[in-house]
């Protein structure tokens, strides 16, 4: 008897706990006497079965892992967040994960979708002068390139209109940008995904354009039309990828539809290659932007540039004489600005 039960524990599966994320021989033990302690008898044999349903996947298909999925996961921009939910989807998990810093998540890059006053988010074209933060003493100038004239055509081409952001598709995208991406513009990137969505189906947002890769030629082909520049396209491209990245990898679509999940996972190797192309166009247009104000008679020459700070250097001495001087009082706003620009303009000219 004594050798039976030893014979039943040896082929008796450890089963994971789902709170303390710890394997035990026998769950429903662990679960009444631990970890919940406070929960009816019902729900913890609901929460039994399903380890037992999660173990038995876990034997049938979780072994196995594909190279295409792992490299697409390695190249997103969390690499980490991306295999922690594979391993998840393999009825694996990762313990020892650290919170996230209140600071923000470090992956995140600098916005370059950027909204003017009087114009609805997405329908700006950025510039590739970026502008400072507000609290600081040097303001860069951010220029602004997009004329009324580009959106009236844009308009009319039938590439501003959008989805409503309330469709559950894009409300789970806007969350997920919110929480999970830490990012403060998340509206204007929905806005943006919900535009090409418009243009591939006006009926309702969906997945399905993943089907239809001239629907993306076609928008970009109408956005050149619009006068739009290939950083706005390409910025275009950047959220459609997050935006299946997140169905990829934050959502059930693997187990619901493997057959789009598919589709979705070629498309945005698509998408990847569209946007090589549309980034090197985009350099091109900064250095013929630069290029042209190097050469345009109405900016002042370097030998003006100069004249003008021989001339402001005896304002320069006296200012730094003021410094060296213990009984003087502090900098004034203005002195202290007239010494940032001063040393600006030396290290520009140099």
């Amino acid at each position: 008897m004594a050798g039976e039960k030893k014979s039943a524990a040896a082929h008796r599966h450890y089963l994971l706990c789902p709170v303390c994320l710890r394997t035990q021989d026998s769950l429903s033990c662990h679960l009444r006497r631990v970890c919940m302690k406070d929960k009816t008898p019902p729900v913890i044999l609901e929460v039994v079965e399903k380890a037992k349903k999660d173990v038995c996947d876990l034997l049938k298909n979780g072994r196995a892992f594909s190279y295409a999925v792992l490299k697409q996961i390695v190249s997103s921009p969390n690499p980490i967040e991306g295999l922690i939910e594979e391993l998840k989807y393999h009825h694996l998990f990762v313990t020892g994960v650290p919170p996230p810093l209140p600071i923000g998540n470090p992956r995140l890059v600098t916005e370059t979708l950027s909204e003017c006053p009087g114009e609805a988010p997405g329908e700006t074209e950025p510039s590739d002068v970026e502008s400072c933060g507000s609290n600081e003493l040097f303001q860069c100038r951010q220029e602004k390139t997009y004329t009324k004239d580009k959106m009236v055509k844009a308009k009319d081409l039938g590439i501003l209109k959008k989805h409503s952001a309330d469709h559950p598709l894009l409300k789970r995208f806007a969350d997920y940008l919110k929480n999970d991406y830490e990012n403060a513009k998340y509206q204007q990137e929905v806005d943006t995904v919900s535009r090409y969505l418009y243009f591939a189906d006006p009926t309702e947002p969906s997945l399905k354009f993943v089907n239809d890769r001239e629907k993306l030629r076609d928008f970009l082909g109408q956005q050149a039309k619009a006068g739009y520049k290939a950083q706005t396209s390409g910025n275009y491209i950047k959220c459609l990828k997050r935006f299946l990245e997140f169905h990829l990898t934050r959502t059930g679509l693997r187990q619901d539809d493997r057959e789009l999940y598919k589709q979705c996972t070629l498309y945005l190797s698509f998408l990847t290659s569209s946007q090589s192309v549309l980034s090197k166009q985009a350099s091109k247009e900064i250095v013929q932007k630069r290029h042209a104000l190097l050469f345009d008679k109405s900016q002042p020459t370097p030998r003006e540039c100069l004249a003008v700070l021989d001339k402001g250097e005896g304002d320069l001495v006296k200012i730094m004489n003021q410094l060296d001087d213990s009984s003087s009082s502090s900098l004034s706003r203005t002195e202290c600005i007239f010494v940032l620009y001063y040393l600006e303009a030396i290290v520009i000219l140099r």
